[in-house]
C-alpha cells in the first residue's frame, strides 16, 4: 500500500492518482498543498531497488522496473523501517506491505482509478486486482524440500497455517 504520515492524512490526503504518485516519484510534485493537503514538503522514502515491494511499485508506475527513472530518494529497507521513517517524518510518503499500515502512525491511501474511483487497499480489492499494488507470497526451496521444510510447507497449507496468514493481513489460499 502507498502510505503517508499522520499529518498528511489529517491534512486531507486520503487517495492519490497514478499520475500524482509518478510526479512525486520524479520530484515534479513537491508540496502536499498541490494535492489538497497541508502546506508541507513531500518526503518520499523509496525501497531499496531489488526488493519485492520496490519491483511491484515501479512496475505498476512504469510498466517495467527498467523504465523507472534513476532518481534519488532516501532509501528504506524492511517494512518496520518504512513504518518508523514515515511515522516520524512530517510530509512523508512511501509504500509498504499493507498489514504494516496501522492507521495510527501511518495511513494507507486509496488509489484513484481511471474512472476517478478511489480503491482502498483491502484484501478483497487486492485479490480481485482492483487495487493493483499486490503480489503473491510464495515459499521457495532449493531443490526438493527436506523433511523439516516439508513440515513447514504442510503447516502453512493447513487450516491453522492459513489462519495465521489471515491473522497477519494476507489473503489465505483458495480465497478470491
Amino acid at each position: 500500500a502507498v502510505v503517508v504520515s499522520k499529518d498528511v492524512w489529517d491534512g486531507g490526503v486520503r487517495s492519490i492518482s497514478t499520475e500524482s504518485l509518478k510526479s512525486i516519484y520524479e520530484n515534479k510534485l513537491t508540496n502536499w498543498q498541490e494535492l489538497g493537503g497541508p502546506n508541507r514538503r513531500i518526503i518520499f522514502f523509496n525501497k531499496e531497488p531489488g526488493r519485492g515491494t520496490w519491483e511491484v511499485f515501479v512496475h505498476w508506475l512504469y510498466g517495467n522496473s527498467s523504465k523507472a527513472p534513476n532518481i534519488y530518494h532516501p532509501e528504506v529497507g524492511a517494512n518496520a523501517e518504512v513504518r518508523t521513517k514515515v511515522s516520524r517524518t512530517p510530509g512523508a510518503i512511501s509504500y509498504v506491505s499493507v498489514e504494516w499500515a496501522d492507521q495510527k502512525s501511518i495511513f494507507p491511501l486509496g488509489l484513484i482509478t481511471e474512472t476517478s474511483e478511489a480503491v482502498q487497499p483491502m484484501l478483497e480489492a487486492m485479490a480481485s486486482g482492483a487495487y493493483p499494488l499486490s503480489r503473491s507470497l510464495i515459499l521457495v526451496t532449493d531443490g526438493a524440500a527436506e523433511e523439516e521444510t516439508e513440515i513447514l510447507i504442510d503447516f502453512m497449507r493447513s487450516q491453522e497455517g492459513q489462519a495465521l496468514v489471515s491473522k497477519h493481513g494476507y489473503q489465505p489460499l483458495g480465497q478470491p
